[in-house]
């Protein structure tokens, strides 16, 4: 190879690389689903917070909740929280008229505005999927935001796109974010997800993003099931279909021996009166 064609090369790979920093793929790949993580955990009891669906870039996102959610959880020396995707809320193409419910449009310009002002609280690590707005950058322009937002922030883990099973010690937590609308029943969905988990995969909690609704299934088929709320208020869209979000976020203190789970207890903080114009 001649010392052109060499340095063109690697200009090449230079590039390559440099748009893998930035969240770019310049080839069809797989992305990471339900990969698994380990965190050693006391079996004294611990507590983790959970939150879903903070669609930063919406007009209605509710981001001084957020924060006061974050800053309870660090009162508490809670120092994981788990986040069940739709960190961002997209690039405007989920729904007709959705860019119009948004004050942040293009790619860099979210990642700019979700790293500079995502809650950020000493001794917290949060840990975040991908939901089906966070997605949309992916599927229209190869564009993984949530791992270039994870990239400029070291206390913000990035586990993949729609699910991730994480070991809490002994215990076996799936998070994920659902798909298509909210049943009529609240439960239903979790019910039929939960039926559908093959044994070996089955967690002791399932920790449901995507439905802007909160709802606790205690114990069904051995699975303690969580469908969580959100932190936007009613968009244009949401009340075109008659559907009411519910503005909450959940702390779980697990209670665990060698044999797995023995107790959980619930604080679900919620936020009745939305702010408008929050960003």
């Amino acid at each position: 190879m001649s010392l052109e064609k060499n340095f063109e090369k690697n200009k090449d790979i230079e590039l390559l690389e440099e748009l893998g920093r930035r969240g770019y793929t310049s080839t069809k790949i797989d992305i990471i689903e339900d990969a698994e993580y380990r965190f050693p955990e006391p079996m004294t009891p611990f507590e983790i917070g959970v939150v879903s669906d903070t669609h930063l870039g919406s007009q209605y996102q509710q981001i001084t909740f957020l924060k006061d959610f974050y800053r309870k959880c660090a009162e508490r020396k809670i120092r994981k929280i788990l986040h069940a995707g739709d960190l961002v809320e997209g690039n405007g193409k989920q729904y007709r008229g959705q860019m119009y419910e948004m004050f942040i449009h293009g790619a860099d310009a979210m990642v700019k505005y979700a790293v500079n002002n995502y809650p950020k609280e000493k001794g917290i690590t949060s840990y975040v999927i991908g939901g089906s707005h966070d997605e949309s950058y992916w599927k229209n322009e190869g564009y993984d935001i949530l791992k270039a937002i994870s990239g400029q922030r070291k206390d913000i883990k990035y586990l993949g796109m729609h699910g991730a099973y994480l070991k809490l010690g002994n215990i076996n937590v799936y998070l994920m974010h659902g798909t298509s609308g909210v049943a009529y029943a609240r439960s239903y969905k979790m019910q039929k997800i939960i039926e559908q988990i093959s044994p070996q995969n089955k967690p002791h909690i399932l920790l449901l993003g995507h439905y802007h609704v909160a709802n606790h299934l205690p114990m069904y088929r051995n699975v303690e099931g969580f469908q969580l709320g959100c932190f936007q208020s009613q968009t244009p869209y949401l009340r075109a279909k008659g559907l009411y979000p519910t503005l909450s976020a959940l702390i779980l203190r697990i209670y665990r021996n060698k044999n797995g789970l023995t107790a959980l207890k619930t604080t679900w903080q919620y936020y009745h009166i939305p702010i408008e114009h929050d960003y």
